[in-house]
């Protein structure tokens, strides 16, 4: 099934919502819509393994892991995509028109915008871009700060998060008859515009395949969680699954038993490694003593004193200048009837946002009763 030069989405509407940015004139056929992502759009996502994805779930994704995508996809991740997500969308059409100009080839939204594979449904995609009867493109931005996980312009040298969609989307072009030769990367490094090409790896496809299919149907379709480890996703997932307690205090099982020996014998690793570290770095202080600091061979170090500073208590300077004028409040019984003793809680709760709690987590000994147990 080729692209038809004549297909193009309806991109360039605005839809509404806090955060739709508007483009260029000549960029509106690429405008995609920023603000509330499109409900069915957000339930499609939902209902399969996107490209973005991926990465995530085979362990190649450094900013998110299989974890996060098993909270998404049964309802417990977060709401808002973040600020990266945020400019990455805001700017994608901006991309996409860079691209346009410097390759002089035209590209189009997809139509319809979610890929689904015609035999097994949970492989979806999302593709940002399509270049008739040849492949796709990505948009992509990124700091500066990771310039050096990017090799040379026009290689497939990418991040392997991004190696991998771009693999799925290829995929998928052929499963569905889509003319796919290549799919491009064009990125923004701060200042800096690149364009990368990805060909077809079908072996790399399969294996990305037969691995998201183990974790969707292990986990996903049964919504069972993924097992736990070190992240801060695991602890995030736990804490939805379980986000208060019965207020009960049960006996500990054989296996909890040798859990909490665990935690505890690696506490007290980490408390006596710690000391070990000040006490080597109080014998470094020492040696540097009044120079600014010492270099050595592959290191430096430095002990400076910093610019002197203040702090100040807002909440005293408040309360100050309320009771100023609470002096001239009372001096005049129509303000004192206007602004009376209430005032100040009205201020405080008008001022005052709700903060949900959260389960604290504490393991810690227990003095020997005399009965053998801690």
């Amino acid at each position: 099934m080729g692209i038809p030069e004549s297909t193009t989405a309806a991109v360039g509407e605005d839809h509404g919502g806090p955060r739709t940015p508007a483009v260029p004139s000549y960029l509106a056929p690429l405008q995609a819509s920023i603000g509330d992502e499109d409900a069915a759009l957000a339930e499609h996502r939902r209902q399969g393994v996107g490209g973005s994805d991926v990465a995530a779930i085979v362990g190649l994704n450094p900013y998110r892991t299989a974890i996060d995508v098993w909270m998404d996809k049964v309802g417990l991740g977060s709401e808002d995509p973040g600020e990266a997500a945020y400019w990455g969308k805001l700017l994608e059409p901006i991309i996409a028109g860079e691209y346009m100009r410097r390759t002089g080839v035209e590209v189009m939204r997809p139509d319809p915008p979610v890929w689904i594979d015609p035999e097994v449904a949970w492989i979806r995609g999302t593709p940002d871009y399509l270049v008739a009867r040849a492949g796709g493109i990505d948009c992509k931005l990124t700091n500066p700060r990771q310039a050096h996980r990017w090799g040379e312009p026009g290689t497939d040298q990418v991040p392997e998060e991004h190696l991998a969609q771009a693999q799925w989307y290829l995929r998928l072009a052929r499963r569905l008859g889509v003319d796919a030769e290549w799919w491009d990367i064009p990125v923004l490094i701060g200042h800096e515009f690149r364009i990368y090409r990805i060909t077809p790896n079908p072996a790399l496809q399969d294996t990305l395949a037969e691995l998201c299919g183990e974790f969707w149907h292990r986990y996903v379709v049964p919504r069972t969680p993924p097992p736990v480890d070190h992240t801060e996703s695991a602890r995030r997932m736990l804490e939805r699954l379980h986000p208060r307690d019965l207020g009960t205090l049960r006996p500990a099982t054989d296996a909890e038993e040798q859990l909490a020996e665990q935690y505890l014998a690696l506490e007290r690793r980490i408390d006596a490694l710690l000391s070990e570290r000040d006490r080597v770095g109080n014998l470094l202080r020492a040696a540097v003593g009044d120079d600014a600091g010492i270099a050595g061979r592959g290191w430096r170090l430095s002990w400076r004193r910093t610019r002197d500073g203040a702090t100040t208590d807002w909440e005293a300077v408040a309360r100050s200048l309320w009771n100023d004028f609470a002096l001239v409040v009372h001096s005049s019984p129509e303000l004192s009837r206007l602004l009376g003793n209430g005032r100040w809680q009205e201020l405080v709760a008008q001022h005052t946002t709700p903060r949900p709690g959260s389960r604290r987590f504490l393991l810690k000994p227990m003095k020997d009763n005399g009965g053998g147990h801690r």
